[in-house]
């Protein structure tokens, strides 16, 4: 089975995916890119740039650095193992719509939300909900099959113009089980691997 890398800049923004091509210990290594912007993606992955790589089937993320780039193919020397927060930080675009519930704060019921952006170690949504920071509340995944019901505490708000009263905010989760932030994990990987 091919190994499959999601190759990201440093700030954790998510930038192509590629196979390995060399045989997996043989250093550095080789890949083939694939499922980029080409206009975007070729500028950030010039030679000598630090990149992050994420092998998708093992779960395990790595620095690396750029040695040469040929068309669709890199050669990088791989670093230092990364630790799971190279994972986690990791943040996919996606928009789904869903529900949120207070478990503080002043508002009552259910309210919908559209996510922004989604990784494992929280969401980025839009909602009419008088959100305050440090308010704990639980919404619903669906992007994973049962839906997840997840909390999480509000960070802060973010800025952006949205329709009508919306609100754009910043939220990390919190007390999920290992099980749950794999599932969450896996989710982000499989809305990066479909093709845009």
């Amino acid at each position: 089975m091919e190994s499959r890398f999601l190759i990201s800049s440093n700030e954790h923004k998510p930038l192509a995916l590629a196979t390995l091509t060399s045989p997996p210990k043989e250093k550095p290594l080789l890949l083939e890119i694939y499922n980029y912007e080409p206009g975007v993606t070729s500028n950030a992955l010039s030679i000598q740039q630090k990149i992050c790589l994420i092998d998708i089937d093992h779960d395990i993320a790595m620095e690396a650095v750029i040695v040469n780039r040929g068309g669709d193919r890199l050669l990088v020397q791989p670093g230092q193992q990364l630790g799971p927060e190279a994972r986690k930080n990791l943040r996919v675009r996606t928009s789904f719509e869903s529900l949120i519930f207070p478990i503080t704060g002043s508002w009552q019921g259910q309210h919908t939300f559209i996510s922004h952006d989604l990784s494992s170690g929280g969401i980025a949504l839009r909602t009419d909900a008088p959100l305050e920071c440090g308010e704990k509340l639980e919404l619903i995944i669906p992007v994973m099959e049962p839906p997840l019901l997840v909390k999480a505490t509000v960070l802060r708000p973010l800025p952006g113009k949205l329709p009508d009263q919306q609100k754009l905010y910043a939220a990390q989760f919190y007390d999920l089980t290992y099980d749950e932030d794999a599932l969450i994990r896996k989710s982000v990987f499989a809305i990066q691997l479909t093709p845009h």
